[in-house]
């Protein structure tokens, strides 16, 4: 329940999509504004409980919201009491969800009023930032988890360090990467693009740099492309050879571990699809 320690920790996630391309500086900073009002909000409302009342009246008479927590803290419950934070990255959507373990309070109230012209300046003003930042906002029912959603900036993904060496090839729409029951010699990592999966002239799927690979069962099990891929979109493709894959491999074992972990989560779906 230390304030104090936001900052760093939504430094590190907002710095980190940044880097890896997620997110516009100007994107992550509202980001930033979001977490840190949720994360606050958390601690004051969430963990220690601090009344709307409460809060009013030191706001008014010009207190210091850490002196507020300091004293509810001194209760043994409270003080135990943690956030969790938790969240998912893809190439579309970033989501979060903050989690405190209060007794959670009626965040409608709250939501709704700044639909209106005079929102409470001195209560729900961090609910109201953080709409004016984000696209989705959320809470469950008990109020004391928030989920938020944001979209992403990316339209390409960073290239593995195992990766950097190997050739790039670009797309455009219409191109084909390989054709059904051609030899199966290369490996495709997807850094850019949406990719058509047709068999027999029939679109049966599409892929995009969430799918990571393309071309991998094949290439793996040494038998011919079983469809072919075809580009929808402007592309970029990273091209692994076999013999570049085995050098990968002794230097990044990881990868295959990964590589593996995909190819059953893939079985899993196919499989699923199969039954129904």
């Amino acid at each position: 329940n230390d304030i104090s320690m936001i900052s760093s920790y939504v430094n590190i996630i907002t710095s980190t999509l940044v880097n890896e391309k997620y997110l516009s500086q100007v994107k992550a900073d509202s980001l930033q504004i979001a977490l840190t009002e949720l994360i606050t909000n958390a601690i004051e409302h969430g963990n220690c409980e601090i009344t709307k009342e409460e809060k009013t009246h030191l706001l008014e008479h010009q207190g210091n919201i850490n002196d507020l927590i300091s004293i509810k803290t001194r209760n043994s419950k409270i003080a135990k009491r943690k956030i969790t934070i938790e969240y998912s990255f893809t190439n579309d959507n970033l989501v979060f969800r903050i989690k405190d373990q209060g007794n959670g309070f009626e965040t409608n109230k709250f939501i709704d009023s700044n639909n209106g012209d005079q929102p409470d300046l001195l209560n729900g003003r961090g609910i109201k930032l953080t709409l004016n930042c984000v696209d989705e906002l959320s809470y469950n029912e008990k109020g004391n988890e928030v989920t938020i959603k944001i979209k992403t900036e990316r339209d390409e993904i960073s290239v593995p360090e195992g990766f950097i060496k190997q050739k790039e090839i670009t797309f455009r729409p219409g191109d084909i990467v390989f054709r059904e029951g051609e030899k199966s010699n290369c490996l495709y990592y997807i850094v850019k693009g949406t990719y058509e999966v047709v068999v027999k002239s029939k679109v049966l799927a599409e892929l995009t740099p969430a799918d990571i690979f393309l071309g991998e069962m094949s290439f793996l099990l040494n038998n011919k492309r079983v469809a072919t891929i075809v580009s929808k979109t402007e592309g970029k493709l990273i091209e692994i050879p076999k013999n570049s894959f085995i050098d990968i491999l002794k230097k990044y074992p990881n990868y295959g571990l990964f590589l593996s972990k995909l190819l059953a989560k893939r079985l899993e779906i196919t499989n699923n699809k199969k039954v129904d």
